[in-house]
């Protein structure tokens, strides 16, 4: 057991304090695990913030036998679909992110390099974008997303090498390579 696990494991019996453990280290992640997927600051904010008041509440729910990680992910993966329910929106990956720019002199080609690689990345059908984020972008552990996804590992490997390969086409058809 990690520990990550343990601490859980003490929320789970009780303990609320040690949430703030959990949080504090994963409140990046989660923000950019929703960053990436739905491309909306203060959504991303909101539905991070979410994630955390349902690990507090289904606690009894956690299982210590599983990591900690895909189990939060497993609940921010629900926040997300049930957000998207409760706005009757369907996400169609048409939407163009925000482009976000702290440094005063980031090159345009670097600008219009995120721009295609999230245009690409949109294309994508959700739950290969999903499992690709989650894979790429979070540095989650093919076992850990077939878990969280009730799939099997190879099922996930396919899929990111599919995901993959569609944004190879995706730029080649663009002539962007």
């Amino acid at each position: 057991m990690t520990a990550d696990e343990h601490i859980m494991q003490l929320v789970s019996n009780g303990d609320i304090a040690q949430s703030v453990i959990l949080f504090e280290k994963y409140q990046i992640s989660m923000y950019n695990y929703f960053r990436k997927m739905n491309h909306s600051k203060s959504l991303s904010e909101d539905l991070s913030q979410e994630v955390f008041v349902r690990m507090i509440k289904y606690r009894s729910s956690y299982n210590n036998q599983y990591k900690f990680k895909p189990w939060l992910y497993r609940i921010a993966s629900n926040v997300r679909m049930d957000h998207y329910r409760s706005q009757k929106i369907k996400f169609d990956g048409e939407e163009m992110p925000e482009i976000v720019c702290n440094e005063e002199n980031i090159v345009d080609k670097q600008i219009e390099s995120s721009r295609k690689l999230q245009s690409a990345i949109n294309s994508l059908r959700e739950d290969q974008r999903e499992i690709l984020v989650l894979s790429k972008l979070q540095k989650m552990k093919y076992t850990e997303i077939a878990r969280m996804k009730n799939t099997t590992e190879s099922n996930v490997k396919t899929i990111v090498h599919r995901s993959i390969q569609k944004l190879r086409k995706y730029y080649q058809e663009n002539s962007w390579l």
